[in-house]
């Protein structure tokens, strides 16, 4: 109760500016907003409007769009540790993170058929969305803050 005496009026009887909590995107908006940052990911410039900025993905720095990076990096780490969710996270990162020339390519060089490759990015795609989306609603897990403070 003095917390929130406090923060009704402070010592000098003005009232403080509220605490306004992030709005956070419908699960439909946040998906569409993950893909956005996937094809805008290697420009940050782009990434600048991305309404995942202001979601629990960056909330050290809603204005860096290097941590929406790292985010997505982090979770395609998760997806690449899971043995189900290998080749998915391979093709992310070979789509995404370090893109080949085009996607024909990428699925060369992972020796995928190109059917396939795309299977498997479109069900990365998904999986990543669904990471992501549970980090946004109980935080990162401490093994992946750990992650990001040893890169």
């Amino acid at each position: 109760l003095e917390g929130l005496a406090a923060r009704e009026i402070d010592e000098h009887d003005s009232v403080p500016p509220p605490i306004a909590a992030p709005v956070a995107l419908a699960r439909a908006d946040f998906d569409a907003a993950v893909r956005t940052a996937l094809r805008n990911l290697t420009r940050t410039d782009r990434l600048r409007n991305n309404p995942l900025l202001d979601s629990r993905l960056c909330q050290a720095d809603p204005t860096d769009p290097q941590l929406l990076v790292e985010s997505i990096r982090r979770a395609v780490r998760v997806l690449e540790s899971d043995p189900r969710t290998t080749v998915a996270a391979r093709a992310l990162d070979r789509t995404y993170l370090r893109p080949a020339t085009t996607q024909e390519r990428a699925a060369a060089v992972l020796d995928l058929p190109f059917s396939t490759y795309r299977r498997h990015l479109g069900a990365g795609i998904e999986r990543l969305c669904e990471v992501l989306w549970s980090w946004e609603l109980h935080g990162p897990p401490p093994e992946a803050q750990a992650t990001s403070s040893t890169d």
